[in-house]
């Protein structure tokens, strides 16, 4: 566990969710390791859920680990079919898809801005079970399962009625990962969702900040650039059912 960590910890931003999964025992998901001699050279991420199992990282990382477990597919010929229009959900056969993602990073280096307006609200996990349930049956979005453990979900309400959410999830005392961001589509592209993820940002002093955005999403990619965030790497999801 322990040399593990190590390996993962020497790229802890592109790592994060592997690394928090590890050290809080999170009981759905697995992960698969090469060692050479005492080290470890090597890492692939499996998350067991009901649909799929995923691997994430470098597309020759990806690709190698890919036809080690799953042979029966020809990883090489799916890529070069796809590589020019690769888009998130773009389904091959409804068995598996292939998503091009950039990893961003942020880090605030200053003390807590002035301007913080503390315009979200951090619920707990029955009322995140509310707000899942509204979303999944107005908008048909699915939130990844709350773990209490190590995620902090932060709302925004209008009139009592959520409108925007994002989620914290804990890599490390300085060091978050921002995910299941989102805005209800009657209230997108009038600044909410900005506004709750500049306030994150500006709570924060001494933290860093990652986020994946999909490669072809440039319109998110532009409102992360403007607040700060870089791209640190680029990225192949490859998800099976």
């Amino acid at each position: 566990m322990r040399t593990v960590l190590d390996y993962l910890y020497k790229d802890e931003s592109i790592n994060g969710y592997i690394i928090r999964a590890l050290l809080n025992d999170m009981p759905h998901f697995h992960c698969e390791i090469e060692v050479d001699g005492n080290n470890v050279i090597g890492l692939l991420a499996v998350w067991e859920s009901e649909k799929i199992a995923t691997l994430r990282g470098e597309l020759l990382f990806c690709r190698k680990w890919f036809e080690k477990l799953y042979g029966e597919y020809n990883f090489y010929d799916l890529e070069n079919r796809f590589s020019k229009y690769i888009l998130q959900n773009h389904k091959i056969n409804n068995e598996y898809f292939i998503s091009d993602y950039l990893f961003l990073e942020y880090i605030n280096n200053k003390k807590v801005k002035d301007e913080v307006k503390n315009i979200y609200s951090k619920i707990n996990k029955n009322d995140w079970l509310k707000i899942r349930d509204i979303y999944k049956k107005k908008y048909n979005i699915d939130f990844t399962e709350f773990e209490e453990r190590n995620m902090e979900w932060l709302v925004v309400y209008e009139k009592g009625y959520p409108i925007s959410n994002i989620c914290l999830e804990k890599v490390s005392e300085k060091f978050f990962v921002l995910s299941n961001f989102y805005t209800a589509p009657d209230r997108q592209n009038k600044g909410v969702g900005t506004n709750l993820l500049r306030d994150v940002l500006n709570s924060f002093e001494n933290t860093k900040f990652g986020l994946f955005v999909n490669s072809q999403n440039t319109h998110a990619l532009n409102i992360y650039r403007k607040l700060g965030f870089n791209i640190k790497a680029k990225l192949v999801n490859f998800e099976l059912k």
